[in-house]
């Protein structure tokens, strides 16, 4: 996911408006709380993403050490 895909976002506008273009509109007028919200939003799922593979990386190299071992 990006957040600075304007240029090409721009060439696909529909009814409803992408994120990169949500983005731009939010930060170009008066500051809200939402693009904070969002903000953290994305980085608790890309930071619970990424500890959940690390865990399953984690919990297959046990297992395949057990599994030698038998």
């Amino acid at each position: 996911m990006s957040w600075d895909e304007i240029a090409r976002t721009s060439q696909a506008i529909g009814e409803q408006s992408t994120l990169p273009l949500e983005l731009q509109g939010l930060t170009t007028s008066v500051t809200t709380p939402v693009i904070y919200a969002l903000g953290t939003l994305t980085t608790i799922l890309s930071l619970t993403v990424m500890v959940g593979c690390l865990l399953a990386v984690r919990w297959l190299a046990r297992r395949r050490l057990a599994a030698g071992l038998k």
